[in-house]
């Protein structure tokens, strides 16, 4: 069994999720302990997911980051739940907030590239449904 502390480093705070559920990997982020943040309270049915609310001092410089860890072997549905509609539209809706969402979804036919100007885009004439919900899901939000 793994505790949070065995992670503590000096100078930063560390949040994880699922460091001990069987079937998941876990997920770890440090963030510097003079910044302020707070931990996103998401619903259990959005596994595998750590969102995290960064606010620099003024009035307005607040940032939600978050780490997703999609595991190869999931379920369509937990597709469905977390990553194909239910997460991101969440996010966007209630987050009205400058975002920042990194992570591994294990979608190995995805091939990004950058575009002029900001972002970047898939190349997406081999993808399955799976692979192409998720990009229509990106774009969308």
């Amino acid at each position: 069994m793994l505790l949070q502390s065995e992670f503590n480093l000096d100078g930063y705070t560390v949040f994880c999720h699922g460091l001990n559920d069987i079937g998941n990997r876990g997920l770890l982020i440090y963030v510097a302990s003079n910044i302020d943040t707070t931990l996103v309270d998401l619903s259990d049915k959005f596994n595998e997911c750590l969102f995290l609310i960064l606010k620099s001092p003024g009035k307005f410089n607040k940032l939600l980051l978050g780490i997703i860890y999609r595991n190869a072997h999931t379920t369509l549905e937990n597709d469905k739940q977390q990553y194909r509609y239910a997460l991101f539209d969440y996010i966007e809706q209630k987050f009205k907030i400058p975002k920042l969402i990194v992570g591994h979804f294990n979608f190995s036919n995805i091939m990004w590239y950058s575009v002029h100007g900001s972002g970047a885009s898939p190349f997406c004439s081999s993808l399955n449904d799976n692979e192409l919900a998720l990009v229509s899901t990106l774009r969308e939000n």
